[in-house]
This record gives structure tokens, sequence and C-alpha cells, in this order.
């Protein structure tokens, strides 16, 4: 926002250390944005060659030596995090692996649903204000460029919703600032339309907002694991979470035990002698016949079940017509470490008893051969 903010007031020293700082630090696709942002400068000429090489030579060295220095401090270890994200995401693509979206994705889902009615109205900006086609264009072209990477998540170009507000925005303003000149019955009906679409937006940001709460179910796992184990926080316990809860809101925060080892390492076979090695396992299942949960069931008993969302469904003789449906997508499981031990203590016991009872016979069958013994010495002596 403040690399945007910069770009629109023509503070372009501000403009290129707050790119740097936002791609080399937070997030490296904003390479793309940014980077299509100081070419329309530079093509304008509303910026030198020379100085935008300068000062991005300089920002991008000290932002990068900062990140490189205090990142492999935390890492213990030679790093710069946003490049291995880069790295991994646009050389390897192996982002993929957390799932596929189609090439417009972006474009009929993500924004639809970021900017809500909003949307209506984008175009009538664009149309109204030359500024606003502008601040569009490096938009959809960093959307359209992005869109190229198959996996896709909203939060990848989040930062173009105030951008695309920034149109309605607009329109909007236009429409209040001419409320009353002339009056009429468009002026009142637009009016309307700017209001009513407000006033839809937060509906449309509740409904989202309630639909996202059951979007966390490992989060939600964690807390009811800390719940029904909050008698022995002090315990010797070990949990592993599972790729799908890590994902889903499981975070250092939730981690509220400093007796408990916490584990979130990946690749591990499911009911394989590490994983056994767990009093605890945080498992990502919608049903307990799953292949994954098999290995776990004579070994470790439910201690509870978690539900995520599934989907929105319609039903108009209902009110409100929309519900969110949910469905079992995490397991929370415990060893059965409990139970075996108190039956190896009982076997122990029961054989410890019968030993005892064996060495007694033995002792009496000795007795009895020495007093046998002690008789017939006697009886040969007379």
């Amino acid at each position: 926002m403040v690399a945007l903010s910069s770009w629109i007031r023509g503070k372009h020293t501000l403009l290129i250390w707050s790119s740097a700082i936002a791609v080399l630090i937070f997030r490296s696709e904003l390479v793309i944005y940014l980077g299509i942002i100081i070419l329309m400068e530079l093509f304008y000429k509303r910026l030198k060659l020379f100085r935008g090489l300068k000062l991005g030579f300089l920002a991008a060295v000290t932002v990068l030596t900062t990140s490189i220095v205090i990142d492999s401090i935390f890492w213990d270890r030679l790093v710069w995090p946003e490049g291995e994200v880069l790295w991994f995401n646009t050389v390897l693509n192996k982002s993929s692996e957390w799932g596929t979206k189609p090439f417009l994705w972006y474009f009929y889902s993500a924004i639809p649903r970021g900017v809500a009615l909003s949307l209506l109205f984008i175009p009538f900006g664009v149309l109204y204000d030359i500024r606003v086609t502008r601040l569009l264009i490096p938009t959809l072209m960093f959307v359209l460029i992005y869109s190229i990477l198959p996996h896709k998540e909203l939060r990848f170009i989040i930062y173009i919703i105030p951008v695309l507000n920034v149109s309605t925005a607009s329109i909007c303003n236009k429409v209040w600032q001419t409320r009353f000149k002339p009056k009429g019955f468009k002026n009142v009906l637009a009016l309307l339309f700017c209001t009513g679409h407000i006033i839809g937006n937060l509906v449309f940001t509740i409904f989202l907002m309630s639909a996202s709460i059951k979007n966390y179910p490992g989060g939600h796992a964690m807390t009811l694991l800390h719940t029904f184990e909050n008698n022995h926080l002090d315990a010797n316990y070990s949990i592993h979470i599972d790729n799908y809860a890590a994902q889903t809101g499981v975070t250092r925060f939730t981690q509220l035990s400093d007796h408990w080892t916490y584990s979130k390492k990946e690749n591990l076979k499911p009911g394989c002698e590490e994983l056994m090695s767990f009093t605890h396992l945080i498992v990502g299942s919608s049903s307990r016949d799953n292949e994954e949960m098999l290995h776990y069931k004579n070994t470790h008993s439910v201690m509870s079940t978690v539900q995520g969302f599934s989907h929105v469904s319609f039903n108009y003789n209902t009110f409100p017509p929309l519900k969110i449906k949910t469905k079992t997508q995490i397991f929370l499981l415990k060893k059965n470490n409990i139970k075996s031990g108190v039956k190896q203590n009982i076997k122990k016991i029961v054989e410890e008893f019968k030993n005892e009872q064996h060495s007694e016979k033995k002792n009496d069958l000795n007795l009895d051969l020495i007093d046998k013994t002690t008789k017939r010495n006697k009886h040969k002596q007379k």
C-alpha cells in the first residue's frame, strides 16, 4: 500500500524503496506488480532511467543484505527466505503440489469474492475517470501474468482489491457530489444503488466471514487437544501434526505447553514406527475407515473429530436460504499406551505371583527331602 500510494503521488524514491522491501522481504510475487508500475513510470518518462537504476540498485542491495543477515541468524543457516519461496514456487513449480486452479480462476472466482457487489461499479469508474484506467492497467496485467502459475489463492492477489475499489469509489463519489444536480429520479436511483451495494457488501462479508471460521479445523483441533489434556500440560507428551492440519490453523501460537513436543515432520508414511512413537496424532481425514486412518484402528483412540467448511447450500424454503455445510476433516487421536501399560503391569504381577508360588513349592520339596534324608541317616546309625 505504501508503494502504491507513493506511485499515485509521484514519490519515486519512496516507491522504489518500499517496492524493494515488499518484494525482497515479504512477498516475492510483487516483483511482477510493482515491476510493471516502475516500467510504466520509465516508459512515460516520469522517472529517469539512470535515477531509477541508481535507486533500485541501492535499495535492492541494502534490503537484500539486511534480510539475509537477520534471517540467517534466526534460521541458524545462510538463507534468503523469499528467494527460497520464489525458487520453490516458480522455478521448481512445486506450489502446484498444494492444488491447482484453472487459468481464469482469479477473474471469475477470486476477484468477485474479493470485491463483491463493488464489481458492478468498476466499469463505470473506468469510463468516468481516466486516472482509474491508469491504475487498473498494471493491476489487471499482474493478475493475468500471475495466472500462469497453476497454484492459485486469493491471498496472492489481495493487494489489488483496494485498487479495484478505487474505481468503485470514484463513481460513488460522483453520484454523491451530483445527487441534487439536477434533481430527478435517475439521481435518486443511482444514490440508492450506491448505498445498497455498501449494505450488500457488508452482508456478504459477514456471510463469508462465518464460512471462513470453518476453514481452520487444524487450529480448532489444537485448541481441543489442550482442552482435553488441560490437567497434563506438564506431561511428557509428543504431538505430530500432519500437513493438512498444519495448513489449516496450526501455528506456534497454538502450542501452549512448554513440556510437550510438537512435530510437523513431513513425508511420514501412515502407521510408520516414527508416527507410532507419538502420544497424540492430528490427522487430516474424512472418515475413520480411510486408508490413512486404518493403521491406528487398534493402537489409538479417537479423542475428537473436527468439522471444516464443505460447501454452501441453497434452499428457498428456509431463512436464510443460504446454509454453510461442514464435514469431518480432522481426527484427534491418542495412543492407547495407558491401557496397554495397565495390562502389562497386571500380567507382570501375575507372573511374579506364579514364580513366587513355584519357588515356594520348590522350597517345600527341598525341605521334605532334607527331612527324609535326615531320618534315614538316623535309622542307619541305630
